[in-house]
């Protein structure tokens, strides 16, 4: 009893480790050719290839017996070793990322590593989810699946999620391994959170307007349309321009290098309170008008 106690105080030990990763590119290999390695991102950019990378060590059937958590930029791992029973080397890299215009998300996998393994095939099962606002709860919003994956070094697929309308996506993998002995073991992994409109564009880079010290902050992805917006005049140009100069004590401002946005769109429903207005360089504002288009 204590025995199985103290696994998983480990294992959960792992968990709470493995979710304090951030997203970094790169891919780094095991060292030692003899431990059974199932590596698989547990953290994806969602708009990129990469991932830290999480090293698994299993026995013959497919238990944990270590665990490494390897950032591939500097290298440095955070080790934890249960037991040393080992049989062979896996590596799997997730694919994930946005098809910007065609309203899908591309998922795959990539068999990286594979040595002494004891397992006949994987599969892979990409679940969608979609959430109203960073940190709120997400629902199915799409699912993809590959089956009968040869464990060999460059076995590769790609499959398409559609996505019908703006939200915070996240994708959720289950890596499902197939041992030789006839069990099976599955593995989870999740991307990072990312918000896309109907197009699959991403949100632009958050924009923090260096006088005033004000961001450009996420938009919740349920705002509806108005039929009636508020008028821009430049009248309210004029009264913005005014308030800031005078707030953040500027003389001879160059407001042609700046286009004044608003931060919740009118169509949307933003007000031209000072509040959701903010001074962007017109490449930058350009960004924020070609989500919103799509949103």
């Amino acid at each position: 009893m204590f025995n199985k106690i103290r696994k998983l105080f480990i294992l959960a030990s792992l968990l709470i480790l493995a979710v304090s990763y951030l997203p970094v590119k790169g891919y780094a290999e095991g060292e030692d050719q003899n431990n059974v390695r199932i590596d698989i991102n547990k953290k994806v950019p969602l708009q990129s290839f990469n991932g830290p990378l999480l090293e698994f060590t299993f026995d013959s059937n497919g238990d944990i017996n270590s665990f490494k958590a390897v950032d591939p930029n500097t290298k440095n791992s955070d080790e934890i070793s249960i037991r040393g029973e080992v049989a062979g080397e896996l590596g799997v890299q997730t694919i994930i990322y946005p098809n910007i215009g065609s309203k899908t998300i591309t998922v795959g996998y990539y068999v990286a590593t594979a040595s002494g393994i004891p397992a006949t095939s994987l599969s892979i099962s990409y679940d969608l989810q979609r959430g109203v606002t960073r940190y709120s709860s997400k629902s199915n919003a799409g699912y993809a699946f590959d089956s009968k994956i040869l464990p060999v070094v460059g076995s590769t697929n790609t499959k398409t999620i559609s996505i019908t309308q703006t939200g915070y996506y996240q994708v959720k993998f289950t890596l499902d391994v197939f041992f030789s002995n006839g069990t099976q073991k599955s593995y989870n992994a999740s991307s990072d959170t990312v918000l896309l409109n109907r197009m699959a564009r991403p949100y632009p880079t958050i924009y923090t307007d260096p006088i005033s010290g004000k961001s450009v902050s996420e938009p919740s992805a349920d705002w509806t349309k108005t039929s009636s917006p508020v008028s821009w005049t430049q009248t309210d140009i004029n009264r913005f321009r005014t308030w800031y100069e005078g707030t953040y004590n500027l003389t001879n401002f160059q407001w042609g290098a700046y286009e004044i946005h608003h931060i919740r769109p009118r169509i949307y429903g933003g007000t031209n309170d000072n509040s959701n207005l903010i001074p962007l360089p017109p490449s930058i504002h350009s960004s924020y008008t070609a989500f919103f288009s799509g949103y």
